[in-house]
């Protein structure tokens, strides 16, 4: 069964939309492919800021070095820094901290962490391999005995214990079971 339609109620307006300017769409569609901009030519810096906010650091480096002095890249740097957590919007900042040194310096210490990791890890699991191989059960050769194929029979040249004992035991009682 299908069910009934309803018929949206006059509290449902569509909302209203508002239809982008030409420079918006052409912020938008140059952010998607910013690291495949190779020179900003004489675009005004407070666009520029808006495009390369979702750079690389190599495409900020490149930045640069082709419009030198035209771009304040400092705020790009400042945000990268804050996107990969080696600062905070609430930490204090001055006018003379360099963001692209700081950016590099915690790349740098990052990179060191994850490498002491690495071998600490690598360290634990060869200590741990080394553990699990001494506890392992080892094989220890034997030479082949032959086996009997009657049970109540031990086999020839075996010396069956239990059956040396069973037969002792046997002859030592033999007339007090009637």
């Amino acid at each position: 069964m299908i069910p009934p339609r309803t018929l949206p109620t006059c509290q449902e307006k569509p909302k209203p939309t508002s239809v982008p300017s030409l420079l918006e769409i052409c912020i938008s569609t140059a952010t998607q492919y910013a690291d495949a901009i190779e020179d900003i030519g004489d675009i005004p810096g407070n666009i520029v800021q808006r495009l390369m906010k979702f750079a690389t650091p190599q495409k900020l480096i490149k930045l640069e070095e082709t419009s030198v002095g035209q771009v304040d890249t400092d705020s790009l740097w400042h945000e990268l820094c804050v996107k990969n957590k080696f600062v905070s919007h609430s930490d204090p900042v001055s006018k003379d901290t360099n963001w692209k040194q700081i950016y590099f310096d915690n790349e740098r210490e990052l990179k060191e962490k994850t490498r002491n990791f690495g071998e600490r890890l690598r360290v634990l699991y060869k200590d741990h391999t080394e553990a699990k191989q001494a506890r392992q059960t080892k094989v220890i050769h034997r030479p082949h005995r032959p086996i009997s194929r009657n049970p109540s029979m031990p086999a020839k040249g075996c010396g069956n214990l239990m059956m040396s004992i069973k037969k002792d035991f046997v002859k030592k009682n033999r007339g007090k079971w009637n």
